[in-house]
């Protein structure tokens, strides 16, 4: 629309197919006789394009689209036809739609009542945003408190191995000394556990000696009291 500003008599202007995206400002200030205006088969895509069209005093009939150019990206939104009955409200016709008072009163308090629904929307997101980045806040600086605390310690510790070496020196010898010594016990008791194993063992066999020889006494005396029956 860029050039035609300073045609400000026009009353019927088409611009179907023309690739625009953008309604020129000056332009639809300028345009203050136009009646019939085409925009079908272009690239307008943004509410915001239409409202300007509704700043057109005279306009009667608008198409955005018909079946020779098609349609603007922006009649495929959703609420469209609401919107722009809404907004161009001088408007009879509107992309072939007869349009008569009854309609334009439903369209404007249909356009009212989804304008507070998603300015309440909009509201919530907002708030529930902020609370999402005071939440995130809080987190990371009680993080960063616990980070802080952690180098903390670890520096005192530090200092503290550092003044202390020595010290650590001589608790890591203890040490040492002191696992040789359980090391040279557990062999002894093991071999204290092994000569009583042996010890044992012996016990066993003469054991069984006894046994076996109380069974020889039993079977002698049975020998013996046979003997005098007979």
């Amino acid at each position: 629309m860029i050039g035609l500003e300073h045609l400000t008599n026009l009353k019927d202007l088409s611009l179907a197919g023309n690739m625009i995206e953008i309604v020129n400002d000056t332009a639809i200030d300028n345009f203050i006789h136009l009646e019939t205006l085409n925009l079908s088969g272009n690239q307008i895509g943004s509410f915001i394009e239409i409202t300007k069209l509704g700043r057109l005093p005279k306009l009667r009939t608008i198409s955005l689209s018909d079946p020779h150019f098609g349609s603007c990206p922006v009649c495929y939104l959703s609420n469209y036809t609401t919107f722009i009955w809404s907004q161009i409200r001088n408007a009879n016709e509107i992309d072939g739609s007869i349009l008569n008072n009854e309609l334009k009163i439903q369209a404007e308090a249909t356009f009212i009542k989804k304008r507070m629904y998603y300015s309440m929307r909009i509201h919530t997101l907002k708030r529930n945003t902020t609370n999402l980045i005071r939440s995130a806040e809080q987190l990371t600086r009680k993080r960063c408190q616990c980070i802080r605390n952690a180098m903390k310690v670890l520096s005192v510790i530090k200092r503290e191995v550092e003044s202390n070496g020595i010290e650590w020196e001589i608790v890591n010898n203890m040490n040492s000394n002191v696992l040789m010594n359980q090391q040279q016990q557990s062999v002894q008791q093991q071999s204290i556990s092994n000569s009583n194993s042996g010890i044992n063992s012996i016990n066993d066999k003469k054991n069984d000696e006894v046994i076996w020889t109380q069974k020889e006494i039993v079977e002698r005396i049975r020998y013996l009291i046979l003997n005098e029956k007979q």
